[in-house]
């Protein structure tokens, strides 16, 4: 009898603790979709409040890149896909080899620009679309079209 109370009091300061966590995320995140992961809480931004004043055509652009470039990979069996990853993907090794002085420099520096369109699975490219969707254009907006690719290409190269 007193167990089954006890894990009622429990379950109802779990109960009341999840509608307080959810409250809070929502004041925080107003424009954000909360969700329940297995480990821990997420929060989802579905928009910003900052308008942009210009369109953003060099973010546009690159979720279109991203998206088409997932297109192919998703049509090539897995041996390519691998090829694929292991050609225009960042792969340690190569940067090892190339100190070691046995490394080929293409192989090495050709995957600084190309594995940043590359993406392991529909979850890692909607993650990362997701958000260049949302900031990409307010990041667009302040640097300019020209410094925005620039800013994206050094991020991207410096990641790599």
């Amino acid at each position: 009898m007193e167990e089954t109370s006890v894990q009622n009091s429990v379950n109802q300061h779990t109960s009341r603790r999840k509608i307080i966590d959810t409250q809070i995320r929502l004041h925080l995140f107003p424009f954000s979709l909360p969700c329940q992961g297995p480990l821990f809480p997420y929060v989802y931004p579905l928009k910003d409040e900052n308008p942009s004043r210009s369109t953003p055509f060099v973010n546009y652009a690159l979720v279109f890149a991203n998206t088409l470039i997932f297109l192919y990979e998703i049509t090539l069996t897995r041996h390519a896909q691998a090829v694929l990853a292991n050609i225009y993907g960042t792969v340690p090794t190569h940067y090892a080899q190339l100190l070691a002085g046995r490394g080929n420099i293409e192989a090495a520096l050709i995957p600084l620009f190309t594995s940043m369109f590359l993406h392991a699975g529909p979850a890692h490219l909607l993650g990362n679309m997701l958000f260049l969707w949302i900031f990409g254009d307010n990041v667009e907006d302040f640097f300019g079209h020209i410094g925005y690719l620039a800013f994206y290409l050094f991020a991207e190269w410096c990641r790599g």
